[in-house]
């Protein structure tokens, strides 16, 4: 029977990704005064991507719940799918734990997460950049090893006996090309397909995984001319504080469903 929280309940989430999740900037992208971080925040009162913790608190308390101050970031910025599930070799040649060995090892030491949210498109933007207007073929292997990546991660996480929500892809594509950086042209296709791949894994347990239609949130919410600049992202790719609202929102309506509260 799926557990039920009651009023005032701390809601501990685990984030992994890539920079939609943990934006690690130098600088002001979006030149409005925002301040950005140097360090990458670690837990809920630290700022992260236009407060986006804060922004789905104060969503979950509308729901009589809070999130608990052990919600942690794994998340890190350029991550791909390999990157999230393998370990990967510094310039030293010494290993660095995946995302997803980090919470695993967290996991064994007691660390229990009421749910883990995965949100990332680096996977899906690179290859739009490196081979726009690719032959099926290249399409086809790089779908292939980014379903059979991304099914060893929801496999993973279902053995830690932990709920999942599949969110994104974020880049909404060539339908709101207008500002829109060439290299994102023509990328529906790709996009599509990834949707497709997420939604299909996450409905394959549908007890405890859920699929997060992002894209589809931002294109209802955003038009196409401020889909680029002012709109909901900076760059065409990182949300801005607009859609880092519209993800929060979506978020927490998914959490609500999933948590029971």
């Amino acid at each position: 029977m799926a557990q039920s929280y009651p009023e005032g309940a701390q809601i501990n989430i685990a984030f992994l990704g890539d920079s939609l999740i943990n934006r690690p900037c130098e600088y002001d992208h979006a030149n409005d005064g925002t301040l950005s971080n140097r360090e990458r925040p670690t837990n809920k009162n630290r700022n992260m991507n236009f407060g986006l913790l804060q922004k789905i608190e104060v969503g979950l308390k509308k729901f009589g719940a809070t999130l608990d101050n052990g919600t942690r970031v794994f998340a890190d910025d350029g991550q791909t799918i390999f990157d999230i599930v393998d370990s990967g070799i510094d310039a030293d040649g010494n290993r660095i734990p995946s995302q997803l060995e980090r919470l695993q090892e967290a996991v064994q030491n007691g660390y229990q997460p009421d749910m883990i949210v995965l949100f990332w498109d680096s996977d899906i933007s690179n290859f739009v950049r490196d081979h726009n207007n690719a032959s099926d073929e290249t399409l086809k292997a790089f779908l292939k090893a980014y379903k059979r990546k991304l099914q060893e991660f929801a496999t993973a996480i279902d053995a830690l006996g932990i709920r999942l929500i599949i969110a994104g892809p974020g880049l909404l594509g060539e339908g709101w090309k207008v500002g829109l950086p060439a290299q994102f042209w023509g990328a529906d296709p790709v996009l599509d397909a990834c949707r497709n791949i997420n939604r299909d894994i996450a409905m394959k347990h549908k007890s405890n995984r859920a699929y997060l239609d992002v894209r589809a949130a931002l294109q209802e919410k955003s038009s196409e001319q401020y889909y680029y600049k002012g709109g909901v992202t900076l760059d065409g790719e990182h949300l801005n504080n607009t859609g880092t609202q519209i993800f929060a929102n979506v978020l927490v309506i998914e959490l609500v469903k999933m948590l029971h509260l």
